[in-house]
């Protein structure tokens, strides 16, 4: 009966069992295991901070990197692409400078091509009104003529029948040469006319011509300074991210601890 309750009694007592093994211990945490530090960079030490068995904050510096590749040996390479940058960015402004005022100018030119026509149209209408009135001056000049023709004939007819005078002939034919001298000089008015109007239609085809070049060489500019603009632009963008990765790479000569602990190894 007392084994018996003795092993009853054993049932409930807590047990511990112990094994024997090999293993590695490590934290829990991710963090608190132990941790290697690498460099994103190629580069040769130049100055240890720490030495193995101290104990850093999370920040502190461990050691400084030099740079091995000749195209960043330059000490003043972020400066001097800085100064790049300002000079492309300049160089942009200039061209959008350049391309405001071809705006400008051609506004000004349009606007003054259009006076120029509408004042060459006006007289141009004012031609065609003289011409118009100069055509009805040698009509009626040549009607003239024609009639004081017709009276110098009848009036000869009536000489050689003895009905009129010689002197009533003589004064028929000084109003028909009067007749002539009034239709040849309205033939040349508007002879005169038709030269002047052909003279504004050339002066007209000119102006336009003239305007025409000048625009294209001003619109010529103005297209050329969009594509100066965007060419710099990529330009401009490809230059920033040269100096940012400059800038990045300018801090990664340092070496910080990524956490609070103690170097082990160096």
């Amino acid at each position: 009966i007392g084994l018996l309750l003795l092993g009853v009694v054993c049932l409930f007592l807590t047990w511990t069992q112990n094994i024997r093994a090999d293993g590695k211990i490590t934290a829990l945490g991710i963090d608190q295991r132990p941790q290697e530090i690498n460099t994103v960079i190629a580069g040769k030490v130049e100055k240890w901070y720490v030495s193995e068995g101290d104990i850093v904050q999370a920040g502190d510096t461990i050691l400084k990197l030099g740079e091995v590749k000749v195209e960043y040996f330059d000490t003043l390479l972020l400066q001097r692409t800085r100064e790049q940058l300002d000079a492309k960015q300049a160089n942009i402004n200039y061209y959008k400078s350049k391309a405001s005022t071809s705006e400008v100018q051609m506004d000004a030119l349009l606007k003054a091509r259009k006076l120029k026509l509408e004042a060459l149209n006006n007289k141009i209408i004012q031609a065609y009104r003289k011409l118009s009135s100069d055509s009805a001056d040698v009509a009626a000049a040549r009607n003239e003529y024609l009639i004081a023709s017709e009276q110098l004939r009848r009036q000869q007819i009536m000489l050689d029948s003895g009905v009129t005078t010689r002197v009533a002939l003589e004064q028929r034919k000084v109003a028909l040469q009067n007749a002539q001298a009034k239709m040849v000089s309205a033939e040349n008015k508007f002879s005169n006319q038709q030269q002047e109007l052909t003279i504004l239609s050339i002066e007209l085809n000119s102006i336009e011509q003239e305007y025409a070049e000048k625009l294209s060489k001003v619109e010529g500019d103005f297209y050329q300074a969009l594509s100066q603009i965007a060419s710099g632009n990529g330009e401009l963008s490809k230059l920033q991210n040269i100096y940012s990765n400059y800038d990045y790479r300018n801090k990664l000569y340092y070496i910080l601890a990524p956490q609070s602990g103690q170097i082990v190894r160096a």
